[in-house]
């Protein structure tokens, strides 16, 4: 944990995102952006190009991350024990799903930047730990399991011919 806050909104525009975070002075935030092509740094926001070494550099020495509510960034960010925030891309079901499930595991999430981001922002930075999920089972004993049951059906549909 470097003490920064990962951003990854590609649905807001830079200035918008730079209009919500510029209040917070007291945290770091590194955006990652697709209206850069250089790092740029604006007081204690740094909008970097999107690329995916540095992202995933970012997210892994996060202290949290707030992004979208896609599946990929917020199941990473739920295994690395990140704090993590999810404000899903309007108009994307896939995403308002994921976000209603998302909350269910307590994560933090928001509809939408507005002038209410301030006192969520500061409510979940303040939040004591991020939700875990613990997974009983790994993939190896799964796929282990429905072989097993593959191999009984079979037996049973043999035996019954």
């Amino acid at each position: 944990d470097k003490g920064h806050i990962t951003v990854y909104l590609p649905s807001y525009c830079d200035h918008v995102l730079l209009k919500f975070l510029q209040p917070h002075k007291d945290f770091q935030f590194q955006v990652f952006s697709r209206e850069v092509t250089q790092i740029i740094q604006n007081g204690h926001i740094q909008f970097i190009p999107v690329d995916k070494s540095a992202f995933n550099q970012s997210l892994i020495n996060c202290s949290g991350i707030i992004t979208g509510a896609g599946f990929e960034t917020p199941a990473e960010a739920l295994y690395l024990e990140k704090k993590l925030m999810a404000i899903p891309i309007k108009g994307q079901y896939e995403q308002l799903c994921n976000a209603a499930a998302l909350k269910k595991l307590g994560v933090t999430t928001v509809n939408k930047l507005d002038d209410g981001f301030k006192n969520i922002f500061l409510n979940w930075v303040n939040e004591p730990q991020s939700p875990s999920v613990f997974f009983p089972y790994s993939t190896e004993s799964i796929i282990q399991f429905v072989m097993n049951r593959r191999q009984s059906l079979t037996s049973d549909f043999a035996k019954a011919s």
